[in-house]
This record gives C-alpha cells, structure tokens and sequence, in this order.
C-alpha cells in the first residue's frame, strides 16, 4: 500500500503539483507524450550530429602507406 506519506514535504509536491498540472486525464496523457516526443527529437538530432561526425570528421585517410605530400 503505497497510500502513506513517506515525507510529508515531498507529499505535499505531489499532491499539488499532480492536480494542477493536468487538471484531467486527456491533458495528463499529452503532457506524457510530449515529454516522451521531446527526448525522441533530441535522440534523432544527437545521432545525427554523431554521424555527420563520423562521416565528414576524419578528412583524407592514407591507407597505403606512402607519404605523397
């Protein structure tokens, strides 16, 4: 039973904030997935830098050995 005040200060948060945050169950579930749609955005922007990065990063490789410059 999870129903007891564990301490009293962070009770107190999460009933005040839960109430006034999503004052019913459609707003709460849009609250949930733009939060869950704002961390994908930044997974995709972050895995796109990382691979510009390691596509474009390194510049002229010589594998063969011979220093031509």
């Amino acid at each position: 039973n999870f129903s007891g005040m564990i301490f009293p200060g962070i009770n107190y948060i999460y009933q005040g904030l839960g109430v006034n945050i999503a004052p019913n169950l459609v707003t709460d579930i849009v609250f949930d997935f733009r939060g869950f749609d704002t961390l994908g955005e930044a997974f995709i922007l972050i895995s796109a830098v990382v691979t510009t990065m390691l596509v474009f990063g390194r510049g002229k490789v010589n594998l063969g050995g011979d220093d031509d410059e």
